[in-house]
């Protein structure tokens, strides 16, 4: 025989051999979301958990633009309990006729009611950071109730309702009163730090998610200790100056008005010289229009403007020192990341205080916050007022 025609066989054994342990892609379930809860009624001393995972059904697999000939939706959520997450999603696999595959999911919710527990939130992201399969790109949100019930949202024309709620959360640079959702990565760097954090909420109304507030976690505990609601959210997002539009309603003339931000800055300054009274400065920039008005106030000429302007920097003083307030006085955690900071570019120090920053003698909430802002409105919009 041919020595080439010899060669070719052995190369197409081989080849044909590799395929063989391989899955059919209708055999696997690709999940997009997962929900986790507690179970209501234990039967063990024991946590028992309940998993519910939204897959894509297989008219979905492989179409243009993600459509599919489900009527209603093109998802189907399948739950399963047990002691852990690892038995829960081994529950899932006997009750479904595709083995999940987390390669391409896209979000977690997490109850409200699991997070403020203790000890268990940790158990939970141990799961999804150790899996091979899970991307630390996954992002997390915490339920304002049950987490199933988030999984069970059917946005009309939608056909994969967790891809619509984790495109809600681009909207971020829209609005300044949605927290960005943090990436299971981000979390995991939290966890190892032992740093306080806040994980934006979501709750269903009517036939779609609503992303509001903020759970606040205690760094140490890794448990929910309080919430934020959507001004605090607002407050925190122009501290962190992570949003890049959004909108600040303010008060001129006794009249309600809008300025639409175009740029947002918030710059950092911490003096750690003095351990017992840390200085923190956040100098917030903001540039924008005035996007809505009420009465028939004209703002022709730059007196009018810098009276619009000083206006908004006093609302927004307002909401940065009201969530700063929240920090300190009432949760007493470093939520804003500035313990992050000093870690960064004070290194030295941070080694010094990192135990008894928001922990131990909690230097976090005798330090001595300034908070400084600079506005400046470009213009007043297509027109000089609507009403005589």
């Amino acid at each position: 025989m041919n020595i080439r025609i010899i060669v070719c066989i052995a190369l197409l054994s081989v080849a044909l051999s590799g395929c063989w342990g391989q899955r059919d892609i209708e055999s696997q379930g690709f999940v997009i979301g997962t929900g986790i809860d507690l179970e209501e009624e234990e039967l063990s001393e024991e946590p028992q958990f309940r998993m519910t995972n939204q897959t894509v059904v297989p008219p979905m697999l492989g179409t243009p633009g993600g459509q599919g000939t489900t009527e209603n939706s093109g998802t189907k959520n399948i739950t399963a309990s047990g002691n852990s997450l690892a038995i829960a999603s081994a529950n899932i696999d006997a009750v479904s006729a595709r083995v999940p595959f987390y390669e391409h999911l896209k979000l977690i919710v997490i109850s409200k009611d699991l997070v403020s527990a203790p000890d268990l939130f940790p158990s939970v992201m141990d799961f999804f950071l150790r899996q091979a399969e899970m991307r630390r790109e996954i992002k997390l949100v915490i339920a304002d109730g049950k987490a199933d019930s988030i999984m069970e949202i059917e946005p009309k024309g939608e056909l994969l309702p967790i891809i619509y709620i984790q495109s809600s959360f681009e909207n971020m640079d829209q609005t300044l009163q949605i927290l960005n959702a943090p990436r299971i990565g981000d979390i995991n760097e939290l966890l190892l730090n032992n740093y306080s954090y806040a994980i934006p909420m979501i709750k269903p109304a009517e036939d779609h998610g609503k992303i509001e507030g903020a759970a606040v976690f205690r760094g140490d505990t890794d448990m929910m200790i309080g919430r934020l609601d959507k001004e605090e959210v607002k407050g925190l997002n122009l501290i962190k100056g992570e949003s890049e539009g959004g909108v600040i309603d303010f008060l001129y003339n006794e009249k309600v008005m809008d300025l639409r931000i175009s740029d947002l800055d918030s710059d950092l300054h911490i003096n750690v010289n003095d351990p017992e009274n840390i200085k923190i400065s956040i100098n917030i920039d903001v540039q924008g229009s005035v996007n809505e008005m009420s009465g028939g106030q004209t703002l022709r000429g730059e007196q009018y403007l810098d009276e619009i302007g000083k206006q908004v920097t006093k609302r927004i003083e307002e909401l940065a020192m009201s969530v700063i307030d929240k920090g300190q006085k009432n949760l007493k955690v470093d939520f804003f990341g500035f313990i992050e900071h000093i870690h960064a570019k004070h290194y030295n120090e941070w080694k010094k205080i990192k135990d008894n920053w928001d922990l131990g003698d909690n230097l976090f909430a005798g330090s001595t916050i300034d908070v400084s802002v600079k506005t400046k409105v470009e213009a007043i919009g297509a027109m000089d007022k609507t009403k005589r």
